[in-house]
């Protein structure tokens, strides 16, 4: 061996000193590294807490509306109207005050009649009244009608046919004290302009009635008689009244001697017209 194989041996390291050195070598790199990467801020890759929901605002308390002070009597009466009182105020409906007024007035009727139940002798009558309202709805009135008599072509017929003598009452006239009554009351447009007032009436009463055998030459005076019927009355202003009604009267009649007596009927339809005074009237609330 020579000398520079034995230098080289010499300074060479050997195997089991490597290891050491070199750990303690990595030591040394790894502790600044270890003490910088301390210092150095790192990256935070973790997720970020999620918002909490914020809470919905509480709506405002409602208001309690202020209380109306009444004003009117009647709201002092029976209370201001509110929202619960809407339901009846819709049942409730007000009435309309009557547009003729009747009471405390007087009542001059003239009428005409025509017989509708006598197919031998036509009877046609024209008559008045003298009336007086007591209420609105009831009245007391003096009716008298003058009646005559008139053969028709059905009573030569007759006798021709029967080979007979046909009798008639002969109704000449008749005087009444009638009480009226009008239950129902009403309106309605005229051809769409004005506002026309009507009731209907029921009249009924009793009296005396004239016919043939009450003169000469039986002269047994006058009958006892009764009548019943039945009406409309239209009001086109404050003091005027159209009538038109239908009116039985009977009353007790012995045609001939040689038979009994019989009740004797007259149904006619009339038409009058009344006028009433005071020819205004005011308005009274019951």
């Amino acid at each position: 061996m020579s000398l520079l194989d034995l230098k080289s041996v010499g300074t060479m390291p050997s195997n089991s000193m490597r290891a050491p050195i070199r750990s303690i070598s990595w030591l040394f790199v790894a502790l600044p590294l270890a003490v910088y990467g301390q210092e150095m801020p790192g990256i935070d890759l973790s997720v970020p807490p999620k918002p909490k929901p914020a809470k919905p605002a509480q709506p405002p308390p409602p208001q309690q509306p202020a209380a109306v002070e009444p004003g009117t009597p009647l709201e002092k009466a029976v209370g201001v109207p509110g929202e619960a009182d809407a339901a009846l105020e819709d049942r409730v409906k007000a009435v309309q005050r009557k547009g003729f007024i009747k009471q405390n007035r007087f009542q001059l009727t003239v009428f005409g009649a025509a017989g509708v139940n006598d197919a031998f002798f036509q009877k046609l009558g024209v008559g008045g009244m003298l009336g007086y309202s007591i209420e609105d709805n009831f009245a007391v009135a003096l009716r008298g009608a003058y009646w005559y008599s008139v053969k028709t072509q059905a009573v030569k017929e007759g006798a021709i046919a029967f080979q007979s003598q046909l009798l008639s009452s002969g109704l000449s006239g008749t005087a009444m004290l009638d009480g009226i009554w009008s239950p129902v009351y009403g309106k309605f447009a005229w051809l769409g302009r004005s506002i026309v007032h009507f009731d209907a009436y029921v009249i009924a009463g009793a009296g005396l009635a004239w016919s043939a055998s009450s003169g000469p030459p039986r002269n047994e005076g006058p009958h006892v008689a009764g009548d019943l019927g039945a009406g409309i009355r239209f009001y086109p202003n404050d003091w005027l009244c159209l009538d038109l009604g239908v009116v039985g009267t009977f009353f007790t009649d012995q045609k001939d001697l040689a038979l009994p007596g019989t009740i004797q009927k007259v149904v006619a339809l009339t038409l009058g017209v009344s006028f009433f005074v005071p020819t205004h009237f005011e308005y009274y609330y019951p």
